[in-house]
């Protein structure tokens, strides 16, 4: 039987009633969206969050919480190397935690969103190199193996330093390499430094240094007079450290005095603690690396200093330094003794002078 459409009414067609559209599935999730919005977390009797606060807060120390550091990363250690992760970790935390009491008043319990909050990040809340277990991770060829648990928890502060102002933090990285590098020279190479007699310095290099060196203590982190004369020493490693680092994040970092402080007293070389640092004990070792790297070079006239700087001056140019050669005696040699012995004020052609100058900062690595 044919339906025929109902006749129009004083002329105008007839309308059909309108249709709900939204599927059921629809309406539940509309439904589900409100319920986990207005829905609360009890963290006690009397202390109740918003859902949505929470999951915000969780995903915002997802984002920034660090792992910790469990392997060497395409030959990269990364910041967790050299921070305290968990406490940094913890910072991220106890950051979220005042912004929602600032939202929700005094009443807010506190601990127990802290603590509800480390179990649903997942987060790392303990240093797993604290202490003694550094030396399990690293080799003692490396010089994060002899950072200290002080040097640890200064790099964490200058890193969260870093992190509330907006710096750099890879300068917290390059900061950490200068500060193993010491401790390992303190270990390895007790008090034994050559005075850098290289071309002169930009005066506004070494004022800035002396200025840093001076400080009043009152800075973000507080660093051993140490630390501070090995590193912006003009005599000592100031060259190096202007090139691995910064020295205007330096000074953020410590603050600055007026500049009158006097570095400490540099030796041509300390005897240190072991034959094997004197003159004639390098003089030794030298010639038998030569025996297999041989040169007829005649220093019977010669004191045993002034023979190593000869050797070593007439080993430079005669070889060609390529990465080919750098597990020869003689590199080794040469790394070990840091390349200080080398006056480039003496007579000596351009390649060796310009091998010291290109390996200052490949050889900090090699000891890092």
């Amino acid at each position: 039987m044919d339906i025929k459409p109902s006749p129009p009414t004083n002329g105008v067609p007839a309308t059909k009633a309108p249709v709900k559209i939204a599927s059921v599935q629809a309406q539940q999730a509309i439904q589900a969206s409100e319920q986990r919005n207005t829905s609360s977390i009890q963290l006690s009797s009397t202390s109740l969050i918003k859902q949505e606060d929470f999951d915000q807060a969780v995903k915002g120390i997802q984002k920034e919480a660090l792992e910790a550091f469990t392997r060497v990363e395409q030959g990269y250690f990364g910041i967790s190397a050299k921070i305290d992760v968990g406490r940094y970790n913890l910072y991220l935390v106890d950051q979220q935690v005042e912004s929602l009491q600032s939202q929700y008043g005094a009443a807010l319990d506190t601990d127990t969103l802290k603590k509800q909050l480390i179990d649903s990040t997942g987060i790392v809340t303990e240093n797993p190199l604290k202490g003694s277990k550094r030396k399990d991770f690293f080799y003692d060829q490396t010089s994060f193996y002899y950072l200290k648990e002080k040097d640890v928890q200064t790099l964490t502060d200058i890193y969260i330093y870093a992190k509330e102002n907006n710096l750099d933090t890879e300068k917290v990285d390059n900061l950490s390499s200068m500060l193993g590098a010491y401790r390992m020279d303190e270990v390895k190479y007790p008090g034994l430094f050559y005075p850098d007699k290289r071309k002169p310095y930009d005066p506004e290099v070494v004022e800035q240094a002396k200025a840093i060196y001076s400080n009043d203590g009152t800075g973000v982190a507080q660093f051993e007079q140490g630390f501070l004369d090995y590193a912006l020493n003009p005599e000592k490693n100031l060259r190096i450290f202007t090139r691995v680092a910064d020295l205007d994040f330096l000074e953020q970092i410590t603050g600055t005095g007026d500049g009158e402080k006097a570095f400490l007293h540099t030796p041509l070389y300390n005897l240190g603690d072991g034959a094997a640092l004197r003159p004639e004990g390098r003089l030794k070792a030298l010639k038998e690396a030569l025996e297999k790297d041989p040169l007829e070079i005649d220093t019977s006239d010669l004191s045993p200093e002034e023979a190593i700087r000869h050797y070593l001056t007439q080993w430079l140019e005669t070889q060609l330094v390529s990465d080919s050669q750098s597990d020869s005696p003689m590199q080794q040699l040469i790394a070990d003794l840091w390349g200080g012995l080398i006056d480039v004020t003496s007579p000596v052609k351009d390649n060796s002078i310009n091998w010291r100058e290109n390996n200052d900062q490949k050889k900090l690595h090699q000891r890092i």
